[in-house]
C-alpha cells in the first residue's frame, strides 16, 4: 500500500528483514521524493543496509534534483545515497510491453508500449543538466535504440554543462551503432543466467 512519512516503524522491520541474511547494499529505483522523506527519517536512527536510490520521472522529484544542484551523488545519511532517476523507454517482454522493431511473433501487429523517444530524451537531458545520471529501463530492441539516443542527448547536456565529462554509459548488442558508448549493461540475476552476454565492446575509460 501507499508509503506515508509517519510509516517508519514497517520500513525499519523491512530493512532488518533484508540485512538480516547478510545483504548489504540495496537500490531502489524509480523512489518518489515522499518514499525518500520516509528513507531519510529511517536513515536518522540508522539504517542496517546501503541503500542507493533513483528517484523517479515524477515533477515532484525533477524539482527535488532542482533543490539540491550538487547533482549525484548526494550523500543524505552514512547509509542513504541520491544517485540519479530511473527512466522507461518501454515495458516488460512477458506482458507483450517491450519496445519491438517488428510483430511479437505470437501477438501480429503489436509492437509494445514504447515511451515516446522525445519525452524520454528531454527527461534525460533534463536530468543530466542539473548533474544527475539515468537509469533507463528499455528490453526491447527499438526501446534500446530509444534509450541510446536518450542517453547521448544526455551526454551532450551534461558536457556542456559541465565541461569535458564522460559518463559511463550503456550499449547493448542489439544496436548497430558504433562502440563510442562506455557501456553498463544490467540485467535481472534471471535474464543474466538465461541469456546470452552481450557482444564485447571497448569501453572509454572516465577520467
Amino acid at each position: 500500500g501507499p508509503v506515508h512519512v509517519g510509516d517508519a516503524g514497517p520500513g525499519q522491520r523491512r530493512h532488518q528483514l533484508a540485512s538480516a541474511p547478510g545483504m548489504v547494499e540495496v537500490h531502489d529505483m524509480a523512489t518518489s521524493p515522499a518514499e525518500l522523506a520516509v528513507m531519510q527519517k529511517l536513515a536518522a536512527t540508522g539504517l542496517p543496509v546501503r541503500v542507493v536510490v533513483y528517484l523517479d520521472d515524477s515533477d515532484a522529484s525533477f524539482a527535488w534534483l532542482a533543490a539540491h544542484p550538487g547533482g549525484a551523488p548526494q550523500v543524505l545519511g552514512p547509509d542513504l545515497i541520491v544517485a540519479g532517476m530511473k527512466l522507461f523507454a518501454d515495458g516488460a517482454l512477458g506482458s507483450r510491453g517491450a519496445a519491438l522493431k517488428e510483430d511479437y511473433s505470437d501477438m501480429h501487429g503489436h509492437r509494445g508500449l514504447p515511451t515516446g523517444p522525445e519525452a524520454l530524451r528531454d527527461k534525460a537531458v533534463r536530468a543530466a543538466q542539473l548533474g544527475y545520471p539515468v537509469a533507463i529501463h528499455a528490453i526491447g530492441d527499438l526501446g534500446n535504440d530509444h534509450a541510446l539516443s536518450a542517453i547521448e542527448a544526455a551526454q551532450r547536456a551534461r558536457l556542456d554543462a559541465a565541461g569535458a565529462r564522460s559518463g559511463r554509459w550503456l550499449r547493448t548488442a542489439a544496436s548497430p551503432r558504433p562502440c563510442g558508448l562506455a557501456q553498463r549493461p544490467s540485467a535481472p540475476p534471471c535474464a543474466a543466467a538465461t541469456r546470452p552476454s552481450p557482444a564485447p565492446c571497448a569501453s572509454t575509460p572516465s577520467p
